[in-house]
Formats: C-alpha cells, sequence, structure tokens
C-alpha cells in the first residue's frame, strides 16, 4: 500500500495508510494494531511515527474511488464527491471539487439566462466531469504499473489493472509524442526564421465560456480523438491560426499574439503551432 502524513500544528501530526480490503479487512479490535503494523512497514513515514507518541485511537474508511455515467439527470447535476471521488494519491481531489462547483454554476446559470442554450450547456458540464476522471487516472495508472514493475506487491498491480491507460492519456501529452508535431517543431527549429501562411482551416462549432455563460463558438476540427479544439494549454488555437495566417515571421507572429492576448509562455506557443503544422491548419510559407 501506501501512506501518507500532514502536520496539523508544531506537535502534531496525522499519519494515514492505504491499503486494499481486499487483502484484508481487520476485526474492529484488531484494528489499532494492524494500524500500527501498516505504518511500521513504510519506508519514511514509519521512522517518522515511531519517533513520536501516538494520542489517538486508529479508525478506518473506505476511500474507494467511483464516478458515475450520469452527472446530468433531467434537472440535476451531480458536483464534486457526488459526480466523481478520485484516488488520493492523485492530490486532486480539492482541486477537481473546485472546478466542478464552477463548470457546475457556469452551466446552471447559461440554462437560466439563456434557455435555448440548455442543452448544449449541460452537456458541456457533462464532458468536463469525465474529462476530470480521465485526467486524474492515467497518470495514476502509469505510477502504477511503474512500482509494481519492481515487485513491489499485488497491491500495485491491481490499481495497474483499474486505472486508466494509455488511452486516456491526457491530450496535451498525446501530442507531445506525435510524431508529426515533433517533425513540426524539428522544422520550426531548423527554418529559423520561420514564416507561415494560412493551410486548411476546418472549423464546427463547439461549447467555450465567456464571463459566466456556456456559448457556441468555431473550433479546430483536427480529426483527434474526441471532441474539437479551441484552446491547447490555454493557447486559442484558431486565434494563433489565423494570425499565422498574416506571413509573419515566427518572431513577429509569437508577439502579435501576446500583444492580443498577454504573456503566454514561448513554448506553449511553439507547441501549438507546431501542432497546427502537424495537422496542416497552417504551412511554412
Amino acid at each position: 500500500g501506501w501512506g501518507w502524513s500532514v502536520p496539523v500544528d508544531a506537535e502534531r501530526r496525522f499519519f494515514t495508510v492505504m491499503f486494499n480490503p481486499a487483502d484484508g479487512r481487520p476485526e474492529a479490535e484488531a484494528l489499532d494494531a494492524d494500524y500500527h503494523r501498516r505504518l511500521r512497514l513504510l519506508p519514511a513515514l514509519g521512522a517518522l511515527a515511531a519517533s513520536g507518541t501516538c494520542v489517538g485511537a486508529a479508525f478506518a474508511c473506505d476511500a474507494s474511488t467511483y464516478h458515475t455515467e450520469m452527472p446530468v439527470d433531467d434537472r440535476v447535476l451531480s458536483v464534486g464527491d457526488a459526480a466523481s471521488f478520485l484516488d488520493p494519491l492523485s492530490s486532486f481531489g480539492v482541486k477537481k471539487a473546485l472546478a466542478s462547483g464552477w463548470t457546475a454554476a457556469v452551466a446552471l446559470h447559461t440554462a437560466l439566462a439563456t434557455p435555448d442554450a440548455r442543452a448544449a450547456a449541460l452537456a458541456w458540464f457533462a464532458r468536463r466531469e469525465g474529462e476530470y476522471v480521465k485526467a486524474a487516472q492515467a497518470p495514476l495508472g502509469a505510477l502504477s504499473r511503474e512500482v509494481a514493475s519492481t515487485g513491489a506487491g499485488a497491491f500495485w498491480g491491481t490499481r495497474a489493472s483499474l486505472e486508466g491507460d494509455e488511452a486516456h492519456a491526457d491530450l496535451v501529452e498525446t501530442l507531445r509524442s506525435d510524431p508529426a508535431v515533433l517533425h513540426a517543431f524539428g522544422e520550426l527549429r531548423r527554418r529559423d526564421p520561420a514564416v507561415l501562411r494560412t493551410g486548411v482551416l476546418r472549423t464546427v462549432s463547439g461549447p467555450v465560456v465567456r464571463g459566466n455563460l456556456v456559448v457556441e463558438e468555431p473550433h479546430l476540427d483536427l480529426s483527434l480523438d474526441g471532441a474539437p479544439l479551441r484552446y491547447l494549454r490555454n493557447v486559442d488555437l484558431l486565434q494563433l491560426a489565423e494570425l499565422a495566417g498574416g506571413g509573419m515571421e515566427m518572431g513577429a507572429l509569437c508577439a502579435a499574439y501576446e500583444a492580443r492576448f498577454g504573456v503566454t509562455p514561448l513554448p506553449d506557443v511553439l507547441g501549438a503551432i507546431s501542432v497546427l503544422l502537424a495537422y496542416e491548419v497552417v504551412a511554412f510559407a
């Protein structure tokens, strides 16, 4: 299994051990002894716990992950932990709960303020809830497989089979290893200074948030698995493609994008341009 610890003041620290109940759930009277046995097995935390004095009785609670396939049901939205509970190892739970609350508020406000957009707003919320789960599962699956390969025990092998696999990998990570994107990035570096022109611009309508409303705006159809794209690491792909059509060299293009949208990390802009090149939305002049 695994464990974590957090200090609550200068003298007190909580310790938690996580394990698969299928490996054996201790009886109530043996819970304290089982807790301390498992705690001693943790390489770093066991020694840290042994240096203090236990001041409370151990207790157990279920931390099994779950998610609903239907976060939207007629007039009810499942938000936060009601929609899904992520593996605590991801350290993503609080962030996910805040994001889920925000997207639910935007979706509901849209449904009330613009009834014609109700279906699109609720579908957007449902898709985002599913994306939260996939975003947490994929790296946990990779971590579990890595630990299991060291012979750490059946616990990690079981986790690896339950967590997401490469098919659910983060889109950014998938594109980073895309041969076409890597080739485009290499060409950008080789053709310094590179000049771009507009290529094949295919767009479809998709939802984005403007202020506190979900609205339909053009998205790029890159024929990727999943929904069309408008943003990649907060870079507006459509606006970047339209700027690239002006025949500017790369330095001027990056400066023009930053002037319009504010300071943007250069690696993110270059990565977005590489994707646009790879999928022929823009081309070298």
